[in-house]
């Protein structure tokens, strides 16, 4: 019988040498094995590079979030703040008009809510539609000039 030459090896042999006196091992692995743990390395990396780069950007997200919350809490407060001073200025209206009722002096004639906006705006530099020119004298001394923007 005639034996077939191999062209290829179908095993790689490891030899391992201690460095006391016990005897040498060898490791035969087959090219199939061999094959699989280098599938199972290569997707091993992939995952592995895959992590790191879904981390990164879960930890961008993450920090972006907290940011978001606490601008959020930020204005729910300033949001509450204000509610509570168009409240308290209603009050203040709603009272100012029963004092100018009892006294006899007649109603403002408008809010005073509109007066502090429209002078806000035009200290912030808003643009606002032309008014037409008053037919009433100027009002003085009234809530709506005491209170700041």
């Amino acid at each position: 019988m005639e034996k077939k030459k191999q062209s290829h090896r179908n095993y790689y042999r490891v030899l391992v040498i201690p460095d006391d006196q016990d005897e040498p091992k060898a490791l035969s692995i087959s090219l199939q094995r061999l094959k699989v743990l280098k599938i199972a390395a290569i997707v091993l990396g992939l995952h592995l590079i895959g992590g790191v780069v879904f981390y990164f950007l879960y930890f961008n997200l993450h920090k972006k979030h907290t940011e978001l919350i606490a601008t959020n809490k930020q204005l729910e407060d300033n949001n509450q703040r204000i509610n509570k001073l168009m409240a308290d200025l209603q009050a203040l209206e709603s009272y100012q008009e029963k004092i100018r009722k009892a006294l006899g002096a007649g109603s403002m004639g408008g809010s005073a809510v509109r007066t502090i906006r429209s002078r806000c705006r035009r200290a912030s530099g808003a643009s606002e539609a032309p008014r037409p020119k008053r037919l009433l004298p100027k009002r003085t001394g009234s809530l709506a000039g005491t209170l700041l923007c």
